[in-house]
């Protein structure tokens, strides 16, 4: 997710890996999976859409007299905040979840949409429509949310990068998730690898993500983090292959942790007196 500080932000975006899908195949680690559907119906759709607001975000800027906010091609910071951006100055909590499907620039949107289509296939051919509806709609609004909880009040954000982390982490931390799925690619990497392709590779890119956009003032840190949250703690929730009391268990565990999440988000956002906002985590460490 891209930070607009009301004059200039350049995006940023994260790269992960997928295949093309048939109906039944083996995953890295040698089980079958039988996945659910053949088209990742919601994450085409979710792009497609994104896609087409951004179009609409450089008609709304063009009679803007700002300079576009990405430094190859984007609107103005003007027309972010008018299509949606996140800034809850005036208490317009319905920016939460329209900041999720707008970007800052042509950069942030590719990038974005690489990793989207790629993860969010593998995750909603794995788990199924409703549950990829689930996974992202939530690390989307909690991505928001953490960002307007704890970052600065003079900035404005926007991305699909805090829904795009918690598919990342709903692919690492979750059961059956095929991330790779062509057969003559698994077969060409050295068996000792192969583990890589499976969740083990989406945590190191999940990791490595976090982390590099630490010394960035560009980048929305605590929406990144926010979404990793709710995308984990919906892949505990989902948990398909656990017994049946320590799923009921768990998911009762994490169904608490997100709706306290939620809550005391939502508290925290609107006593804007309560306490100071510490702003991005670079902000913090210096």
């Amino acid at each position: 997710r891209a930070v607009v500080p009301m004059e200039e932000s350049s995006g940023g975006a994260e790269f992960a890996a997928a295949a093309p899908a048939k109906r039944r195949m083996r995953t890295a680690l040698g089980r079958s999976h039988t996945c659910c559907s053949r088209v990742a119906t919601f994450t085409t759709g979710v792009t497609l859409l994104e896609i087409v607001l951004f179009a609409f975000e450089m008609l709304v800027s063009r009679d803007m007299p700002e300079k576009g906010s990405d430094l190859f091609f984007g609107p103005s910071w003007r027309a972010l905040y008018k299509c949606g951006g996140l800034h809850l100055g005036e208490q317009q909590f319905w920016r939460l979840g329209t900041s999720m499907f707008l970007h800052a620039g042509m950069f942030h949107l590719l990038g974005n949409m690489v990793t989207q289509i790629s993860v969010g296939r593998a995750v909603e051919l794995s788990w199924g429509f409703s549950w990829m509806v689930c996974v992202y709609t939530l690390s989307g609004l909690g991505g928001s949310l953490l960002s307007a909880t704890l970052s600065s009040a003079n900035q404005l954000t926007v991305g699909a990068s805090g829904a795009i982390h918690g598919l990342l982490a709903a692919a690492a931390f979750g059961n059956d998730v095929v991330i790779v799925r062509q057969p003559m690619l698994i077969a060409a990497v050295p068996p000792g690898l192969r583990p890589l392709l499976g969740w083990q590779g989406v945590a190191f890119v999940l990791t490595i993500s976090l982390l590099s956009g630490i010394p960035m003032a560009s980048v929305d840190n605590w929406s990144h983090l926010g979404g990793a949250l709710a995308g984990a703690a919906v892949a505990v929730v989902q948990a398909p292959r656990s017994s049946r009391r320590r799923r009921i268990v768990c998911r009762g565990v994490a169904a608490v942790a997100i709706v306290g999440y939620f809550s005391a988000g939502v508290y925290l956002v609107g006593c804007r007196d309560c306490f100071e906002r510490p702003g991005q985590i670079l902000e913090v460490f210096v």
